[in-house]
């Protein structure tokens, strides 16, 4: 049975949280996000980029980009959906934030197949993290 690595948030990052306003609690010794255990093997999952010795990833689920070094979150930042879209969708794809339908992340896109722009299923990607696929 593989161990779980415990998760560590710096003072910095409970700080970070305090002033965001960041739903992050402690319970019996683990840390949770929006009642979700947070766990570093899946945050390693996620998009990321290396952002000042960090790597950064993005979490679109909970709306925040953990920046970690090994076991530790060093910070995190709160974004508003449409912003963590962005993010990914430019940072750590490389591709044009306005090729893509933003209604459909959102669930609002009427348009279907008729839509101009690209939908993208953001749970396909931002649970792993694929160097072979485009999105």
């Amino acid at each position: 049975m593989v161990q779980e690595r415990s998760v560590i948030l710096t003072n910095h990052a409970l700080d970070r949280k305090s002033e965001r306003n960041i739903d992050i609690s402690l319970i019996d010794g683990r840390y949770y996000i929006n009642n979700k255990e947070i766990n570093i093997e899946k945050i390693n999952k996620l998009p990321y980029v290396k952002d000042n010795g960090c790597f950064k990833y993005y979490d679109f689920n909970n709306c925040v980009s953990w920046y970690v070094r090994d076991n530790k979150i060093m910070t995190i930042v709160k974004y508003e959906k449409i912003a963590i879209f962005r993010r990914i969708i430019t940072d750590v794809y490389n591709l044009k934030f306005n090729d893509f339908c933003r209604d459909h992340i959102f669930g609002t896109c009427k348009r279907g197949d008729n839509c101009r722009y690209k939908h993208i299923n953001m749970n396909k990607i931002c649970n792993y993290t694929c160097n072979h696929c485009k999105y």
